[in-house]
């Protein structure tokens, strides 16, 4: 049989041996990537709860704390929704609200970014605050 043949079957294998890797490794980084957001956003529901009086009175119109806590996390209701809290209760809650957000738009825990500027400035990159 030509030499050829045996080249391009084996390339072919290679690049299907790439491609089922890389296609693995995105399953496996989608599924963990859910999982760490999942208890992120529980951790920050907690906080949020933690806020809220914890009489489950149904005055806010849900069942209980822990539900109006998610919904005023994701701006579903108003923050003066629960009539029990103060306005610096809905202050600090729009806070943990805003520290999600933040949190969302730059996942880089503070000491990573500390560690990051060091080569940022060696190398002429951006600060990085």
């Amino acid at each position: 049989m030509n030499p050829w043949v045996y080249i391009l079957v084996f390339a072919v294998v290679i690049f299907a041996g790439v491609i089922l890797l890389s296609f693995l490794f995105s399953v496996f980084v989608t599924s963990v990537g859910g999982k760490f957001a999942e208890k992120t956003i529980a951790r920050y529901e907690k906080k949020t709860e933690q806020l809220l009086p914890g009489t489950n009175c149904g005055d806010c119109g849900q069942k209980t704390c822990a539900e109006c806590a998610a919904l005023l996390l994701r701006k579903e209701v108003d923050d003066n929704v629960c009539p029990h809290i103060s306005e610096d209760m809905q202050k600090q809650i729009a806070g943990v609200r805003d520290e999600l957000l933040k949190l969302m738009e730059d996942p880089t825990p503070p000491e990573r970014k500390r560690k990051r500027s060091f080569w940022n400035k060696k190398f002429g990159g951006k600060k990085v605050d």
